[in-house]
């Protein structure tokens, strides 16, 4: 009986022309080896017809035998090719699997560190969530995080308005710090010009001091 692990037909061909192969030398052998005839069993007049036959039948069997060990053998190499070329594909399966492990790893060690990132938006000053949709109704019943880019975005838009504040005041403040440069350096004029004209005041004054006595003087002689 052939092994039961063996489940090719060309093998179990060849397994079964050789069993019957090995009958029929046996059945040669036996009719060519016979034992002493003795008076119960005479000696068989068709031997020799029945050993042509048989002789006939072991060469067609072994003349089967050799095909079908060709054809095996065929198959056998085939099936070694189709053996090792699934090998193959089964290696890259698993170099492919140990890569996509490898990756599904490294995405779960970034995707941890992302989300224990603490990220510039998380620290902003921005108004609560309260007062955001006290402001902004609408974006009540939106997702987390189209409720925090809006805030970020008005947050935005508020810094925004008051730098545009600040760079107004600032200009102001350099027009008044001008303004104020200018009517300093008109009194500073000014002053210069009163005293100019008190000292002018002055001298006259005392021409007409001068004068006066004079006057008198001449009066005395």
């Amino acid at each position: 009986m052939p092994d039961p692990r063996i489940t090719s037909p060309e093998l179990l061909n060849v397994l079964t022309t050789a069993a019957d192969a090995h009958s029929t030398a046996n059945a040669i052998l036996d009719l060519t080896h016979p034992p002493p005839p003795t008076p119960s069993t005479p000696q068989d007049t068709t031997t020799t017809d029945t050993l042509s036959t048989l002789h006939k039948t072991l060469i067609a069997q072994l003349a089967q035998l050799r095909g079908q060990q060709r054809t095996a053998l065929l198959s056998i190499r085939t099936t070694r090719a189709e053996t090792a070329s699934s090998r193959r594909e089964i290696d890259g399966l698993h170099l492919q699997l140990q890569n996509l492990v490898y990756e599904q790893r490294h995405l779960a060690s970034e995707i941890a560190s992302c989300e224990g990132f603490e990220h510039r938006y998380m620290t902003l000053p921005l108004v609560s969530e309260k007062e955001f949709f006290e402001e902004f109704p609408e974006c009540k019943g939106a997702g987390e995080h189209e409720v925090m880019t809006r805030r970020i975005e008005d947050e935005l838009s508020k810094r925004q308005t008051l730098e545009e504040e600040r760079i107004a005041l600032v200009k102001k403040k350099e027009g008044l710090v001008k303004l104020n440069k200018a009517r300093r350096e008109e009194l500073a004029k000014l002053d210069a010009e009163l005293e100019r004209w008190t000292n002018g005041q002055v001298n006259v004054r005392r021409l007409f001091e001068v004068h006066e006595g004079s006057n008198k003087m001449t009066g005395r002689g």
